[in-house]
């Protein structure tokens, strides 16, 4: 009976289509006792068997069927839940929609922009997509302006709203535009710094085209440059931009796929938007590690990507996909011609992280042409893709043909252990030779006699020393400069504990100085971890944590020096601490704050951060801001944003995160709460608090406000004496009190 019914309702739903069925509107009688149901989804079913449940299963909308017993009839089918104003949701009708239902914010209780929305009082009028408005700014008032002119002509606002991401282009390119006129286009109608483009540049109409613009609502000016104003023409032509995922149409009239994405069809020849890795991950063989070579052939394949080591014409490619598991080995990869005598096919391989993506490789070679190509991924772990193109010495140069590839692993052998003096099968772990004949060859560290003459450090004590006398030598090189011909002075350091090793160097005389740090167990080349050249006479060196073992600093310079070198512990979380011991340090995401390690948000430095309205953050609580100022002549601005939720006092110090300063810092606070960012860049403000060299170390800085009413507040770093301090690496604690 319950299959009976619901097939009934589901038909009764699909009226008139199955009036044949016997659907009535008239109210069908209920049992006795019937209690009505809340109906939640679907219109009320008229039912009179109590046997079928309220909300019994899927309705025709995807929903439960919602059968109420009370109703009388059916009513329409239901679509889903309604739009509702002020939920933040842009959906046709609305022209806006900014979350809320108050008036007077741009935004009324029914979703409509306000007539006075805009700068000078007159209500912007709507645009659609397709629509070519004339007007005349002759006689009006100039209330706003745009970056490229309209700062003493009248102009005419308008708005239009997106539904969807789209491309949108405003032109004022007609025969009826009769002056210079000039178009931009604003998130924010009042606010200039909202601005998204501006065009002006011919003598008479422009076309402005912004790409990619989000669902919202935007505001658009016609005004004059040089004062001009007149008659216009103005068109809004909007092309909608596909999801990917969306299906599409390559020919692009429904409209184009999102930035990144492309329109390109599937196996079974359906069109939909997709990025450059789901194609290449589609088209992706798998290969097998250590399994014989597989062949194939570019023949038939397309032509998207490039090598970044040669030139590949027009030439098509194959890709295959390899997973390496964690451990110590290498990858290496192998393509070889099978059949040059008769295609004169010249492979170029190329390794990458992300399919399809050029920036992302690993490696590439072109070495030779019928002979095997080979890539080696050393430390390899994870999945890499395969590109195995053809040579093509200029465009329109098609070649193609026939090959073999394969992807084994090698492994990696640690100091001491049995090598292949081959190098084929394992090779020695960086920083290590294989020495010895084949059978008794093991991995030998070339650097361990140079090693051996380290002094041992004298942790927290400033040794001094001269570099360049008799009896100096030069065995080791930096990596991160070229300085041949210094010598170097070489001290260990024990860790039987994972620690943070430090090293300061002052008082080089030659600007090629360098302090470099090793390990761990070797002094070589391969065992470099952390490098300093910034500055001959003040140098810099701190490793992460780094495991228990034997780590050496190398001052690798000219004339005399004083270093000193500290090993830093890790404080946890919740445990008292020292903001200014040189020996310990709070775990990372934490501050010693109060004399407490606390949790802190993390933020760090990232370009550009210059401007006010380009500042990080913001941030709400206690914040650990992470940065470096430039070093040299640069001028080099860290803005950071703070926003206070209640009154509150700003306590700001600098240091190097262990107990002392590397850059010369000089920190200003700044107020958001009396002016907008926008204003601030277009102004010289004056800060409500600063500090030089109050902080740690004579260079540190170190402040604390008066307390601060709620809003925003910006935080700027920079260099001290007109920027002619050092700089370097630097952490700015803001402690909110």
């Amino acid at each position: 009976m319950r299959r009976q019914i619901l097939f009934f309702l589901a038909a009764c739903l699909a009226a008139p289509v199955f009036a044949s069925v016997g659907c009535s509107s008239a109210k069908v009688a209920e049992p006795d006792g019937a209690v009505p149901m809340a109906d939640g989804d679907l219109p009320d079913a008229v039912v009179g068997d109590a046997d079928v449940p309220a909300d019994g299963g899927p309705g025709i909308d995807g929903g439960p069927i919602d059968v109420d017993l009370g109703e009388p009839d059916l009513g329409p089918i239901d679509a889903g839940p309604a739009n509702v104003c002020g939920d933040g949701v842009l959906v046709a009708p609305e022209q806006c929609d900014d979350g809320n239902t108050t008036p007077d914010d741009g935004c009324d209780a029914s979703c409509a922009v306000e007539s006075d929305v805009c700068p000078g009082g007159a209500a912007p009028r709507e645009l659609t997509a397709g629509a070519t408005v004339r007007g005349d700014t002759s006689g009006t008032m100039s209330a706003a302006s745009g970056s490229c002119g309209g700062g003493t002509a009248g102009e005419n606002a308008f708005f239009f709203t997106l539904y969807e991401a789209s491309d949108v282009t405003l032109s004022t390119d007609s025969a009826a535009t009769a002056y210079n006129a000039a178009v931009y286009v604003r998130s924010d109608c009042a606010s200039r710094a909202s601005e998204l483009g501006c065009a002006s540049a011919a003598p008479a109409g422009d076309s402005l085209t912004l790409s990619s613009l989000p669902a919202g609502t935007y505001f658009a000016f016609v005004d004059g440059a040089g004062g001009e104003s007149g008659a216009y023409e103005l068109t809004l032509t909007v092309t909608p931009r596909i999801a990917v995922g969306g299906a599409c149409d390559p020919m692009g009239a429904t409209g184009l796929c999102v930035e990144g994405a492309e329109c390109t069809a599937d196996a079974m020849g359906r069109f939909a938007c997709r990025t450059p890795e789901s194609i290449c991950l589609d088209a992706a063989r798998t290969l097998t590690l250590g399994a014989a070579p597989t062949g194939g052939t570019t023949v038939g394949a397309e032509n998207r990507y490039a090598p970044s080591c040669s030139r590949d014409g027009d030439s098509p490619e194959r890709v295959f996909r390899v997973t390496v598991p964690a451990g110590s080995h290498d990858l290496v990869v192998t393509v070889a011609p099978t059949n040059y005598a008769a295609d004169n096919f010249d492979p170029v391989l190329t390794v990458e992280s992300t399919c399809g993506d050029a920036a992302s490789a690993v490696d590439c070679a072109d070495a030779n042409t019928d002979a095997p190509e080979e890539v080696v991924v050393p430390n390899a772990a994870g999945e890499y893709f395969i590109l195995v193109d053809g040579f093509g010495n200029r465009p329109g140069d098609v070649l193609e043909g026939e090959f073999e590839v394969s992807a084994r692993l090698r492994t990696i052998i640690e100091g001491g252990g049995a090598c292949d003096p081959e190098g084929l099968d394992n090779r020695c772990e960086d920083g290590f030779s294989c020495a010895g004949d084949a059978g008794s060859a093991t991995c030998v560290d070339p650097s361990a006699a140079i090693c051996a003459t380290a002094e041992a450090a004298m942790l927290g004590t400033a040794v001094t020393a001269t570099l360049g006398g008799a009896g100096a030598v030069d065995d080791l090189a930096p990596g991160c400069a070229m300085n041949a011909g210094f010598d170097e002075d070489l001290y260990f350091v024990d860790l039987t504990a994972p620690a943070v090793i430090t090293a300061r160097a002052r008082g080089m005389v030659d600007g090629r100085s360098t302090l470099y740090i090793r390990g761990a167990g070797s002094c070589g080349a391969g065992a470099e971890l952390v490098c300093d050249t910034t500055g001959g006479m003040r140098l810099e060196a701190t490793t992460a944590e780094v495991p228990a073992g034997r780590y050496y600093v190398v001052v690798d310079a000219r004339g005399t020096y004083n270093v000193t070198i500290n090993v830093i512990t890790t404080t946890p979380a919740g445990a008292a601490c020292d903001a200014t011991s040189t020996t310990t340090r709070c775990a990372d995401g934490t501050a010693c704050i109060g004399g407490t390690c606390s949790a802190v948000t993390v933020i760090n430095d990232a370009a550009p951060n210059a401007s006010f309205c380009d500042a990080q953050g913001p941030s709400s609580g206690d914040t650990l801001f992470v940065g470096e100022l430039t070093v040299g002549g640069a001028t080099d601005i860290d803005t950071f944003e703070v926003r206070l939720a209640a009154p509150a006092r700003l306590a700001i110090a600098t240091s190097n995160g262990a107990g002392g300063c590397t850059a010369d810092t000089l920190v200003e606070v700044f107020s958001g709460v009396t002016a907008t960012c926008a204003e601030l860049d277009m102004s010289m403000p004056m800060p409500l608090a600063s500090d030089d060299n109050s902080g740690l170390g004579m260079i540190c800085s170190a402040l604390r406000t008066d307390v601060l009413p709620a809003g925003s507040y910006y935080i700027r770093v920079r260099r001290s004496g007109g920027f002619a301090g050092p700089g370097g690496a630097y952490q700015a604690l803001v402690d909110v009190q």
